[in-house]
């Protein structure tokens, strides 16, 4: 028998069963606007906010955890900084101790709230970290495998998710009482220690009581008319769009927030145009474009059908996450290593060209487009196998030291996990 050296993955069947309430409540209002037209800006329709009480045990979202996901993000400090991570001191933007969270480490035994105190120089902080699943594997998995019914309702082409941290003791929400966007709800997974309170407010409600802003930044003036949540340790609340929210917590805590965004059917276009411009066959001025496609005898309609294919494919290999993540880990690639296709995250395929693309958890590579590429995906079993079994089952048409290579780049994005065999019943 085999084992899965399989990652952490912070969440247990009890867990699931019981944010089940949670996944009801959506996929119940999703029925409900099923035949109504979907325009979340101009015809809203709000869904109630829902908190789950004692749902899962705070501790699965261990220090481990967040050490080895700030380590990821240090290995990339500045595209995180610039994109994805933001730092508040004292309420006020901080580029400095971005720096400082980022580029420091741990003391040996040193756990992660006094790490946290310690590089914002026990200052009150707030941390926001979008986009996790990038350097999270552990969150990236529960992303996909908790919310995966969610998806299926809203509709899979339409659908996306991204794991954001907020981290520290500031106190209210320093970017005030705002509202997100019309096509995201929020799910708040609690870790805690210290309790938050999120305050909520009907657009109407809000603008009753603020006038036509958009913000509030003295919200001790408003959270007294506000429907007040008391978000503790292991709790999950439900965060719909269209709510005016804030955010409260005195102590330290940190909060696992999954945003499932569901977009319009032209929204989801545009996302898929804005990618294709990015081709390298639509690189140079218009006339260089131009004579590309009429040699390749590319119509608009051929174009069109080709790019959202391409789009869906890795959208797909990473279970509709917003963001790829890429293995780090270097493990020994050798004939009888035994292997497992990921079970969390398919590999999907299009050709291009001359090309196949293989995707894996977003990621790519390119084999040559052919008999043999193909029937080296379908020889990848979903049981475990080695590279000596591929190359038996391909007949020797792939030789072992290619298919060494293709392994070791199939690991590197994410799309086969090693094992090791031990003895079991």
């Amino acid at each position: 028998m085999f084992d899965v050296k399989h990652p952490n993955v912070p969440i247990s069947a009890d867990t699931i069963r019981r944010v089940q309430p949670l996944i009801s409540h959506i996929r119940a209002h999703e029925a409900a606007v099923a035949t109504a037209e979907y325009d979340p800006v101009k015809s809203p329709h709000v869904m109630d906010p829902l908190l789950l009480k004692h749902v899962f045990d705070p501790s699965l979202f261990n220090d481990a955890l967040f050490f080895d996901l700030f380590a990821g993000m240090a290995t990339e400090a500045e595209r995180a900084i610039n994109g994805w991570f933001r730092v508040y001191i004292d309420g006020m933007l901080s580029p400095k101790y971005e720096n400082e969270v980022l580029l420091n480490s741990p003391d040996s035994g040193e756990n992660f709230p006094h790490f946290m105190s310690r590089v914002t120089g026990g200052r009150k902080f707030g941390i926001v970290v979008n986009g996790a699943e990038q350097w999270s594997d552990p969150l990236a998995r529960m992303a996909a495998r908790v919310f995966a019914p969610v998806v299926e309702a809203q509709g899979h082409w339409r659908s996306m998710i991204e794991v954001t941290l907020f981290i520290g003791n500031y106190g209210y929400t320093p970017f005030g009482i705002h509202i997100d966007d019309p096509y995201t709800s929020v799910v708040h997974f609690h870790a805690g220690p210290t309790t938050k309170a999120m305050t909520l407010f009907s657009r109407s409600a809000f603008h009753r009581l603020n006038g036509p802003r958009k913000n509030c930044f003295n919200p001790e003036l408003l959270t007294p008319h506000g429907q007040t949540f008391s978000i503790e340790s292991g709790d999950v609340f439900l965060l719909p769009p269209h709510w005016y929210h804030i955010g409260n917590t005195d102590g330290f805590s940190i909060g696992i927030a999954f945003a499932i965004s569901k977009y319009t059917d032209e929204k989801v276009s545009q996302q898929m145009l804005q990618h294709a411009i990015t081709e390298q066959r639509l690189r140079g001025n218009v006339s260089q474009i131009i004579a590309r496609a009429e040699a390749a005898g590319d119509t608009m309609a051929e174009w069109l059908r080709r790019i959202r294919i391409e789009h869906g494919a890795p959208t797909a290999s990473r279970r509709w996450l917003r963001y790829s993540y890429t293995c780090h880990e270097k493990d020994t690639v050798t004939p009888d290593a035994g292997w497992i296709r990921d079970p969390d995250f398919p590999l999907n395929t299009v050709e291009v060209g001359d090309d196949l693309l293989v995707f894996a958890r977003g990621n790519h590579i390119r084999l040559r487009r052919g008999a043999v590429g193909t029937t080296l995906l379908e020889a990848i079993p979903h049981t475990p196998f080695s590279a000596r079994d591929l190359y038996s089952s391909l007949k020797g048409n792939v030789s072992l030291e290619a298919l060494l290579g293709i392994l070791v780049q199939l690991r590197r994005l994410g799309g086969v996990l090693p094992i090791s065999a031990t003895a079991q019943q």
